[in-house]
């Protein structure tokens, strides 16, 4: 990080020239053609309270990392008084839990499948009632996991 001091002695370096150069911050922009992309430095305000020991440029346009649309959902949220950071944590942990789900149903859906195999084996074989009852009792167990659950809602709504 460069302090102000340094900067001053490198403008001071530039000679007489330096009062007529423009001040641009630039900006990744690969693959344009002619001259730098960037943005110009409009004033330059030093930091307080928190941000004491600061300088800070002002430009034209804001600076941002954020996609038009992320920052118009942050305006929402804010506007609204709640966190756009907490619903954007919200989204990426219910994507998780759906992809979750949906690998757990796999699972449970080739364990059905193996066990319905296995009562069907049995009934053939003239297997026991016990097996039977073991086998009917699992696969109810498992029917019962892939039913959806009352209240909660499916993944992507």
């Amino acid at each position: 990080m460069i302090k102000l001091g340094d900067f001053s002695e490198l403008i001071t370096s530039l000679g007489d020239e330096s009062c007529e150069l423009k001040v641009i911050l630039p900006i990744f922009s690969p693959g344009k053609v002619g001259g730098r992309a960037g943005l110009p430095v409009t004033a330059l305000d030093v930091g307080f309270d928190h941000d004491r020991g600061k300088l800070f440029l002002r430009l034209d346009k804001d600076v941002s990392i954020l996609t038009a649309k992320q920052k118009a959902a942050i305006l929402k949220s804010v506007n609204r008084g709640s966190s756009w950071h907490a619903y954007e944590q919200h989204k990426a942990m219910k994507a998780r839990m759906a992809e979750e789900t949906d690998r757990k149903n796999a699972l449970l859906l080739a364990a059905r499948a193996s066990v319905q195999n296995d009562l069907n084996r049995v009934g053939w074989l003239g297997g026991t009632d016990e097996e039977r009852t073991r086998l009917s009792a699992l696969l109810d167990g498992i029917d019962a996991e892939l039913a959806p659950k009352r209240g909660t809602p499916r993944h992507g709504n």
